[in-house]
């Protein structure tokens, strides 16, 4: 019974380890192909307003504030907010 569990937490783990990794591949082609604003809306809703994002996560964000920053060279004040909010 209890390798069955451990079994199942290992699985679960392990599914979960995988969907991360296809979100950042899902992430890292937007910013790749500079699309700030997909890579930034995919990045919120992995984002936890109780937690700091990991290492990885922040300098993805931080790379998707700057591509939408640079699209807004004429809005000053929402160049400026998005710069600030990638810095985290």
């Amino acid at each position: 019974m209890k390798s069955d569990r451990i079994f199942t937490v290992y699985s679960f783990v392990n599914k979960v380890w995988s969907l991360l990794l296809n979100m950042y591949d899902a992430i890292d082609e937007y910013l790749d192909q500079y699309d700030g604003q997909h890579a930034y809306d995919l990045i919120k809703e992995m984002i936890s307003d109780d937690e700091a994002p990991n290492a990885e996560l922040a300098y993805r964000f931080a790379h998707a504030c700057y591509i939408l920053s640079n699209s807004r060279l004429s809005k000053e004040g929402e160049r400026y907010r998005l710069l600030k909010e990638g810095e985290y």
